[in-house]
């Protein structure tokens, strides 16, 4: 028997609109395949001009839930996370 394990993580960038409302710009998903060291990172943009407007903020955003996924790639032995701090 093959049993497999795959880690699935979601996350979205927010950003404030006109209003000064938190309004999702961008939702984000992850999955870490442990049987394959398989990585699928995906960004679905749904306000390009708010998340274009507050760029330097959404990859502040990114960042923080790509440096997520790398420590978790990290601790379950992914090789391409070996050098990540």
């Amino acid at each position: 028997m093959v049993i497999t394990q795959t880690n699935n993580f979601n996350g979205q960038i927010t950003e404030k609109d006109a209003n000064n409302n938190n309004v999702a710009v961008a939702y984000l998903t992850a999955s870490l395949d442990t049987s394959t060291q398989n990585v699928n990172i995906n960004i679905n943009a749904t306000q390009k001009d708010l998340l274009t407007a507050n760029a330097a903020d959404a990859a502040t955003q990114f960042t923080a839930f790509f440096n997520e996924i790398a420590s978790q790639g990290k601790t379950l032995g992914f090789a391409i996370f070996s050098n990540e701090a």
